[in-house]
């Protein structure tokens, strides 16, 4: 099969890659002129150019079977929402748009389009909260228009490999000896491995039906304090018994990011207000609809963990 990649060199893009050549697939990537390919497997056919650029879009979709389109301008930095819309919802515009005669257009979202809750399903009302969520649940309601496009709503990716994600940040106050608990600890937070996440992206573009959007996460969730306690396990750091009250942690982090935001815009803050409904608020999610495509997430969440904090540990020597 031969399948399209957009955000191929990101931390997603580059495991689902890899995973589909292995599967013996051909795997043409489009990326932008200043990206670093460096890493990036030699079996890719790397296409360079403008993203907006409609006759590129053109030759990069010859002779294609399955778009995979991953590329976005993720987390809540401090920039105007027209810079949130341009990169997911314009952009996504055009693909679309240039794809419609593409067997299969896999749209990656995510749970965040949802908002917070239990037993989230793929019917569950859209409560988005920031551009980055604001943009993702606008960009789905393009993909609605196109009839060979799959949603797909992947929850916060962790694994081997991110140095920039929830956990990956979570490991590091932790080891660091930072962390204090948000709220009670007994909130559950639903995440996906990387590996559980290609397969699921795999399957339901695979064996899922157009038109229809499915969540990806891993098999069950884990309150805050079970997570925590697994990470403080792996490195031998004993986890303080101290606890903010949300209101508490509510107001310093709207008083920090007002000011982060002041000096540096572009950057996403240590502290904020879209941290403090993570490590406080449930997010927990019903997977059955992907599981009735063929997924199995087969990394269960505990090793899982594990295993990154693992990753971590040897990378920080």
């Amino acid at each position: 099969m031969k399948i399209l990649i957009t955000g191929g060199t990101g931390f997603v893009g580059k495991r689902l890659t890899e995973i589909l050549l292995s599967d013996g697939n051909y795997v043409r990537c489009i990326v932008r002129e200043s990206s670093n390919i460096s890493n990036l497997d030699k079996r890719i056919e790397i296409l360079r150019g403008n993203l907006f650029d409609n006759s590129f879009f053109k030759s990069a979709l010859l002779d294609i079977d399955v778009v995979f389109h991953l590329a976005a301008l993720r987390g809540e930095k401090y920039l105007p929402y027209k810079e949130y819309e341009k990169a997911n919802v314009l952009l996504t515009g055009k693909l679309l748009e240039a794809s419609r005669n593409i067997r299969k257009f896999i749209f990656c979202s995510t749970v965040g389009v949802m908002g917070f809750g239990t037993d989230l399903n793929e019917n569950s009302p859209l409560k988005p909260k920031g551009n980055y969520h604001i943009s993702k649940a606008r960009a789905e309601e393009l993909c609605r228009k196109y009839e060979n496009c799959i949603i797909v709503r992947p929850s916060i990716v962790y694994g081997p490999g991110d140095i920039d994600g929830f956990l990956y940040k979570l490991i590091r106050l932790i080891k660091r000896k930072r962390f204090l608990i948000t709220g009670n600890g007994k909130n559950k937070i639903h995440m996906v491995h990387i590996d559980n996440l290609c397969q699921g992206l795999i399957k339901v573009g695979l064996n899922g039906k157009t038109g229809e959007t499915f969540i990806i996460a891993d098999r069950n969730s884990l309150t805050l304090s079970e997570i925590i306690e697994i990470i403080g396990k792996e490195l031998n750091v004993r986890i303080p018994s101290l606890m903010i009250p949300r209101v508490l942690a509510f107001l310093v982090a709207f008083i920090y990011q007002k000011f982060y935001s002041l000096i540096f815009p572009e950057k996403e803050p240590f502290v904020s207000l879209s941290k403090v409904d993570i490590m406080s608020l449930n997010q927990d999610f019903n997977v059955s609809k992907a599981l009735s495509m063929g997924y199995n997430p087969e990394i269960e969440i505990q090793k899982g963990i594990e295993e990154t904090v693992r990753e971590y540990k040897k990378r920080e020597k």
